[in-house]
């Protein structure tokens, strides 16, 4: 299984260079797998799938590859294969079952470990990364393990983890785009300029260097207090192309694209709707809707859809239905929360962000719409609570900063309001239209400060 591995090569000496600090990854997967995270029973149910409404298609479809597995339950890829298909489906759960088995059926194998990663990334970054770790065990040099690993290491402040991770993709003889602009965004962390400004050197001439690698190392020069170097960088951002066309991860790709079934479909209705052709979009995607009413996706951009063309009526029966065939995702009850504001049912828009944000309790866009709902209704202290978690959620969500200041400014709460813009001046500084809103209130707190 190993010759299949994206950005992994054959060298001899994996492993032996690995420094001490590396010892918790064994320690915790262990631990992890005594606590039953990574362990499995000898036998397991293979999942059945059966929706009210199931396209015949879709049914057959599961039906098949379920079959497959009962008929080879040794077999690592019938699993895997099974819960890829589960995945395209949303069924979320159940694929994780297929992946946890075929981890255990294949175990030299770290894509089925990597593909339970990606799907609880967002739920559970800790058990997340407890199958990055059993990942990365059985192959050390996967570089999109090693990647998407310290990534998220980042995102929870484990910096010197993140470090060792970014250090193992640079030691592998062919360079990383996705790893530079890590090692970068480590370096602004650190307030490490003069590394982040060697990356961006290097990132040259390997002739891997994204918009997105430009942008960090234009925030790293704000940070030092270098304004002209960080705007001549942003500048030559919009002339680089994205890290997914320079660095873009296999096995995602496998996950997304396992059934192609609608994908086309889905291609042409976003097109559409990115070129404003808002009818034919929605057409489309209710047509996606009824072929496969087992898929929230199809549905909620289909509502999205009609928002933008002012349909709010239609577009809140539409998200209303989704919220009851879907109850347990949060983004359906976020934007049927934003999609009833839009028509003044504050008080129904009030039931739904809080449905949101008691699914997903870290979901910051909606805590920040809440707080905006609390702030037109004259609840200040609970409008203050939902922007901090909102903040706490987002900490680096520029919307959400320059609403929060705006809000504080407007309650008198200058000093805090000061904070926040100390911060969000970082945020915005790759976004000229944030960056006027910034002035903008900076001036009207310098005011509001000034004495009479």
């Amino acid at each position: 299984m190993k010759a299949d591995r994206p950005g992994s090569t054959n060298a001899t000496a994996t492993g032996t260079h690995r420094g001490r600090r590396w010892a918790w990854f064994a320690v915790l997967t262990v631990a992890v797998c005594a606590a039953g995270v990574l362990c499995w029973p000898d036998s397991v149910d293979v999942p059945q799938v059966v929706l009210p409404h199931m396209h015949p298609a879709v049914a057959e479809q599961l039906a098949r590859q379920r079959s497959r597995v009962l008929a080879h339950a040794e077999s690592g890829e019938a699993w895997g294969a099974y819960g890829m298909l589960l995945h395209q489906h949303q069924r979320l759960r159940e694929a994780l079952v297929c992946f946890r088995q075929a981890a255990m059926l294949q175990p030299t194998s770290a894509k089925w470990p990597y593909y339970s990663a990606v799907i609880l990334e967002q739920t559970n970054p800790d058990e997340a990364l407890a199958h990055y770790r059993d990942a990365i065990q059985r192959e050390p040099d996967c570089v999109v393990c090693l990647l998407r690993a310290a990534e998220l290491l980042l995102t929870k402040g484990a910096t010197e983890q993140a470090e060792e991770l970014l250090n193992r993709v640079s030691a592998q003889p062919v360079p990383s785009a996705r790893g530079v602009l890590l090692r970068t965004r480590l370096a602004r962390v650190n307030r490490n300029t003069t590394q982040a400004e060697a990356l961006l050197e290097h990132a040259r001439r390997q002739d891997i260097c994204s918009s997105e690698l430009l942008v960090e190392a234009a925030r790293v020069q704000l940070l030092a207090g270098n304004h002209a170097a960080a705007q001549q960088l942003q500048n030559q951002a919009t002339k680089f192309p994205t890290i997914k066309l320079i660095d873009s991860d296999p096995w995602l790709n496998a996950l997304v694209e396992f059934d192609a079934t609608g994908a086309m479909s889905s291609v042409q209705a976003d097109s559409m709707r990115e070129s404003g052709q808002l009818r034919e979009a929605a057409d489309l995607f209710a047509r996606l809707a009824r072929q496969f009413p087992d898929r929230s996706r199809p549905g909620l951009n289909l509502a999205l859809t009609l928002v933008e063309a002012g349909s709010l009526a239609r577009a809140v029966e539409q998200l209303t239905v989704l919220s009851q065939r879907f109850p347990d995702d949060p983004l359906i009850h976020f934007h049927l929360g934003f999609a009833l504001l839009q028509t003044g049912n504050i008080n129904a828009a009030e039931l739904a962000m809080l449905e949101a944000v008691r699914l997903k309790d870290d979901f910051g866009t909606a805590w920040a719409a809440l707080a905006d709902i609390y702030g037109r209704t004259d609840r200040s202290d609970a409008a203050l609570d939902a922007f901090e978690a909102a903040i706490n959620a987002n900490p680096e969500d520029a919307h959400i900063h320059i609403s929060f200041a705006q809000f504080l400014i407007q309650a008198e709460q200058y000093g805090r309001a000061r904070e926040i813009l100390t911060v969000t001046k970082y945020l915005v500084a790759d976004d000229q239209q944030r960056m006027s809103q910034w002035s903008q209130l900076d001036d009207l707190l310098n005011r509001g400060q000034a004495p009479e």
